[in-house]
C-alpha cells in the first residue's frame, strides 16, 4: 500500500501554470518520391482549476506544402483558429476529460475546413472532409480535440526506471496503414538534467488488406521531465514498403518550458 501511494504521488503532474509554453509540432510525409511538409505553432497555458486543470491552446500561425492531403486541411483549419482559444479541462494526472465550448469549436473548424481556397478538386475535397467531419460522433470529437495535449503528458511513463528495457507494441499512423502493429523493444536512460530519454525500435513485415504485404520500421523518441510530468520533445520516425513503393513519415513535437 506504502508503495501504491508513494508511486502515485511520484506521477503526479505539476505542470507550470500560468505561464504560456512553445508547442510547435512539424510533419514530412514522403508517397511516391514527394515529400509533403506542413507545421504548426501554438502556445499552451496550464491553470489550476480545482483538483485539475485546463489547458488552454492558442494558434499562432501554420504552414504546409501537403496540397490535398487530408491532414494538411485540418492542421490548415486548426491554424484558422487563432482567435479561438481551445480549452481543454484536464484531471489532476493531465487526462482530458471535457473540452470546453466543444461544440462550438468543432463547428469553427468544419467551417473553417468547408472554406478552404484552392483548386476546384481540393474545394470539392475541403468541403467532403467538413461534411464527414461534422457527422463524427461527439466522442470520437473530443478525442480528436484531446488529441492537442494528449501527446504532451508524460502519465505513467514519467515512473520508469532509467536502465529498463521492455516489449512493446506500437500502431503504425498515416500514411502507412493503421492496421499494422509492431512488436518492438523500448528502452530508458537518463541525461545529464534528470530527463528521461524513451527510445523505442521496431520492425517487420505484415500483412494488409489487399492481400500484399508491408516491410515496417519505426524509430520513436521521447524526453520526458519527471518533475513537471509533461513531455518536452517527441520525434517519430516511420517507413514502409508495399510492392516497392516506400512511405515514410517524420513527426517531430517539442515544447519549451520556461527557463527558472
Amino acid at each position: 500500500m506504502i508503495d501504491a501511494l508513494l508511486l502515485a504521488a511520484a506521477a503526479s503532474f505539476h505542470p507550470p501554470l500560468g505561464v504560456p509554453l512553445a508547442y510547435v509540432s512539424s510533419e514530412d510525409r514522403t508517397i511516391g518520391g514527394k515529400t509533403m511538409h506542413f507545421e504548426s505553432h501554438r502556445r499552451i497555458t496550464f491553470t489550476r482549476i480545482g483538483d485539475g486543470f485546463v489547458a488552454t491552446i492558442r494558434f499562432e500561425r501554420a504552414a504546409d506544402d501537403a496540397g490535398g492531403d487530408v491532414a494538411s486541411m485540418f492542421q490548415a483549419a486548426m491554424a484558422s483558429l487563432a482567435g479561438r482559444p481551445v480549452a481543454l479541462r484536464l484531471d489532476a494526472a493531465g487526462t482530458v476529460t471535457a473540452v470546453d465550448d466543444a461544440g462550438a469549436t468543432w463547428t469553427a473548424l468544419c467551417d473553417a475546413v468547408a472554406r478552404l481556397p484552392g483548386t476546384a478538386s481540393r474545394r470539392e475535397h475541403a468541403t467532403a472532409f467538413a461534411a464527414a467531419l461534422r457527422a463524427l460522433p461527439e466522442a470520437q470529437r473530443a478525442a480528436m480535440l484531446g488529441s492537442l495535449v494528449a501527446p504532451l503528458i508524460a502519465g505513467d511513463q514519467a515512473l520508469l526506471a532509467a536502465g529498463s528495457s521492455e516489449p512493446v507494441e506500437i500502431r503504425a499512423r498515416p500514411p502507412i496503414p493503421r492496421n499494422i502493429t509492431l512488436k518492438g523493444t523500448q528502452t530508458v536512460t537518463r541525461d545529464a538534467d534528470g530527463r528521461l530519454m524513451l527510445h523505442v525500435a521496431a520492425a517487420g513485415d505484415t500483412p494488409i488488406p489487399d492481400g500484399t504485404s508491408a516491410h515496417v520500421a519505426a524509430d520513436r523518441d521521447r524526453v520526458i521531465d519527471p518533475a513537471t510530468g509533461l513531455v518536452l520533445s517527441i520525434h517519430d520516425r516511420m517507413s514502409a514498403t508495399i510492392d516497392g513503393d516506400r512511405m515514410t513519415t517524420d513527426t517531430r513535437v517539442t515544447l519549451t518550458l520556461p527557463v527558472s
